[in-house]
């Protein structure tokens, strides 16, 4: 059809609630295309990385050090974290069956966790290696490496299918599994990958991801604070809150889509509570008025936020009412993010699952009524 039509990409991400999650994919695979939205919760990361020390090992191809603590791993979540789904994904088949069997061995310790492991479950725990996870996605993803170093200690560059052509998207593909987290296992580091042998775009991108992984990216570190000037009218509304005691970082995120303006805690400032949204430039610079009014508004509550929303007009003419309104959600908002931290089953959980199937759209659990 692309002799006939201009191709058109869906460019709004949904799957990841954490913007960390698809930020390295986004740069190095899509050209930073993929609108991703910021999510309220910072800690503790959605993304990790657990370097396993080097121990020469005979087979080459999996670490039994690797295997060990992916198995304790997959114990420890079901056992914390039961109503959450799980899946790991391998480099190769060898490494994803030395997992399976010694986890159904250590499972026969367990009978308490024979529910979290049921296979007529939806969306069941899964060990699969790297060519067969293409359409599958759960809450949690634990990536284990398998191959590793030589037994001198030198790096082995032989990765399977991530070394050869396409390996990239192959790779994309599995790190672009998780919805809420993902852990990252491996027995070598970036550090341990010369530039000068990663000559594919497979091995660079892991590399890359290992870096990302185990050190987090500065953009998402220090989301939007200078990469993306306010304008005029944003930097107005930005002086005249903080001026009353509200702070702010401006232009939060990390894709071409930005919230205007965040609000910190203001005894946490770690923990991000309201997001501010002006009707400035990147507010007249969606396609629809759907995808600016109502959309992106119900995607960030998804994600666990409080929405505020400023109109210039209203702002020009009644600033001083404009002002105490957003002083007032602001209040709210720290309100409502201290009961949810304070509460177990807290409005700011996200359920994904009722009765073991996954909804389409986002639902909140609270203990309160509505």
């Amino acid at each position: 059809m692309s002799s006939f039509l201009t191709p058109l990409s869906l460019e709004w991400h949904y799957r990841s609630k954490d913007e960390s999650l698809i930020a390295f994919s986004n740069q190095f695979i899509y050209s930073n295309a993929l609108v991703t939205f910021p999510s309220a919760a910072q800690s503790p990361p959605a993304l990790s990385h657990i370097l396993i020390p080097h121990r020469p090992h005979i087979d080459r191809k999996s670490s039994s050090d690797e295997v060990n603590k992916v198995v304790e791993l997959v114990l420890k979540h079901a056992k914390e974290h039961p109503s959450e789904t799980l899946g790991v994904i391998t480099m190769g088949i060898e490494h994803a069956d030395r997992i399976d069997a010694a986890l159904n061995k250590e499972l026969s310790s367990h009978p308490e966790l024979n529910e979290f492991f049921d296979e007529t479950r939806s969306e069941r725990f899964f060990v699969k290696n790297l060519e067969r996870v293409q359409g599958d996605e759960r809450d949690a993803i634990i990536l284990s490496m398998g191959y590793g170093k030589k037994e001198s200690g030198s790096m082995d560059y032989r990765l399977g299918p991530i070394g050869r052509r396409g390996g990239e998207r192959r790779l994309n593909v599995a790190v672009t599994r998780a919805r809420y987290r993902m852990t990252v296992v491996s027995s070598f580091s970036n550090y341990d990958m010369d530039d000068a042998r990663c000559t594919s775009e497979g091995l660079k991108f892991l590399k890359g991801f290992l870096k990302y992984a185990a050190n987090g990216s500065p953009a998402l570190e220090e989301a939007g604070e200078a990469s993306v000037p306010l304008n005029a009218f944003e930097e107005d509304v930005f002086n005249a809150l903080e001026a009353k005691g509200i702070e702010l970082i401006p232009q939060y995120g990390v894709s071409n889509y930005r919230i205007d303006m965040v609000a910190k805690h203001p005894e946490r400032p770690g923990r991000l509570v309201l997001a501010i949204e002006c009707d400035g430039a990147s507010y007249h610079s969606s396609y629809t008025a759907r995808d600016r009014d109502r959309i992106r508004q119900q995607h960030l509550e998804a994600l666990g936020w409080r929405f505020h929303r400023i109109w210039s007009t209203d702002w020009f003419l009644r600033r001083d009412e404009e002002i105490e309104r957003t002083l007032a959600a602001f209040k709210a908002a720290v309100e409502y993010a201290d009961r949810a931290d304070s509460t177990k089953d807290s409005a700011f959980h996200l359920v994904s699952h009722k009765e073991g199937r996954p909804f389409s759209k986002f639902v909140y659990s609270t203990s309160e009524k509505a």
